[in-house]
């Protein structure tokens, strides 16, 4: 049996590492009296994580645009400045085109083609406006 499933009476569930425990316990049916699996009606997101459960992944951003919460741009501008000599317009223009764009580029330098909105904003002279 691979690492990430969960056996259902000879059924494989196959997990990845998005799932979290409750949806989990959403997917596994409950045993009633007689010993045979009673899966209970699901609704539309319980139903959509059994049919995109084993491809969870490709449903979920992992990075580039629209892949950063609001609540994470502070955490991930600190990183994208870190190695900058001017650290404080670095972190408020970093900011500003997280909040815009829900993306920041991997890496403390280049890499904008993973977000086209932070690379195509641009000051009036034309110059980038996001580090």
């Amino acid at each position: 049996m691979p690492l990430n499933s969960y056996s259902v009476t000879g059924a494989y569930i196959y997990l990845s590492e998005a799932v979290s425990a409750s949806q989990i316990r959403r997917v596994v049916p409950e045993m009633n009296r007689d010993r045979s699996p009673k899966i209970s009606k699901p609704n539309r997101n319980s139903l959509a994580e059994i049919i995109g459960g084993a491809n969870a992944s490709h449903y979920l951003p992992t990075g580039g645009e629209g892949s950063v919460p609001p609540e994470e741009c502070p955490v991930k501008c600190e990183y994208r400045c870190s190695a900058t000599s001017h650290k404080k317009p670095c972190l408020f223009f970093c900011n500003e085109c997280c909040q815009k764009c829900h993306c920041v580029p991997s890496g403390t330098y280049g890499h904008k083609e993973e977000c086209p909105c932070y690379n195509n904003w641009k000051t009036k002279e034309g110059k980038p406006k996001c580090p």
